[in-house]
């Protein structure tokens, strides 16, 4: 992201002397759009960025002002004209949006394919179109993605690791295509939220998570790892957030 911008703190040691304390201003009076406000890693995001004087733009689908359901097309597209007229620029996307499915393929419908495929991969490809123009060739574009979008597969997750997939596909050739912008494919393990409790299928991801990992993070581990990785990021898109989500990713890999 380049130089980064440092403000200076005076803190007392335990010498009873001041020292000097270099604290990164990178957030500092930016300006960020959350995507996916209402849910869990949306909310501790939101959360997170105020407590960096973040500029703090809130947008889900039950949202009064800045309304968006991914899903839509029309709806990206008035948003992205919105926050223009309103703020000019951003510095931060951060699409915390997605929906989870764990079905088998043969029950499934192609009315669920579509919502999936809509939702978590399309919708966010839109998403990522009409706010690179606000970026200003800079600046920060950050997704959430999954474990199950870049690891070997598991039955029942066919159509939403497609979703995940193409998304890090995605995310892998726009960031070649537009350099000056830092994207960011964020992949958690199992986090405790909604978005797992409430997977299309009748089945709880939470349950299936707990069944094979003895700790989930929470949403508020998943916002800390993805604020420290923006800092401290690498030319990878892909970012474990959590010492757990790595762990759990080197374990999927045997």
């Amino acid at each position: 992201m380049g130089k980064q911008n440092y403000g200076e703190d005076l803190q007392l040691n335990l010498l009873g002397k001041f020292t000097l304390i270099m604290k990164s201003r990178i957030f500092e009076n930016k300006i960020a759009l959350v995507v996916g406000a209402s849910g869990g890693i949306g909310s501790a995001l939101i959360k997170k960025l105020k407590k960096e004087k973040v500029v703090v733009i809130e947008s889900s689908i039950s949202q009064s002002r800045y309304k968006l359901d991914i899903s839509s097309s029309r709806q990206i597209e008035a948003l992205a004209k919105e926050i223009e007229n309103e703020f000019n620029n951003i510095d931060f996307l951060f699409n915390a949006s997605g929906i989870a499915y764990y079905k088998t393929l043969t029950e499934t419908s192609i009315d669920e394919i579509n919502k999936v495929i809509k939702i978590n991969l399309i919708g966010a490809i839109e998403l990522t179109q009409k706010f690179i123009p606000l970026m200003n060739n800079g600046g920060t574009i950050v997704h959430l993605g999954s474990m199950a979008g870049i690891c070997k597969g598991h039955k029942y997750f066919s159509v939403y690791s497609a979703s995940k997939e193409g998304l890090a596909g995605f995310l892998r050739s726009v960031s070649a295509e537009f350099p000056g912008i830092n994207f960011i494919l964020v992949t958690p393990a199992g986090v405790n939220t909604n978005i797992a409790r409430k997977a299309i299928g009748g089945v709880s991801l939470l349950k299936k998570f707990r069944e094979s990992y003895s700790n989930l993070d929470t949403p508020a581990d998943i916002a800390t790892g993805i604020l420290n990785n923006i800092e401290h990021k690498d030319r990878d898109v892909r970012i474990f957030p959590t010492k757990l989500s790595k762990e759990t990713y080197d374990e999927l890999r045997k």
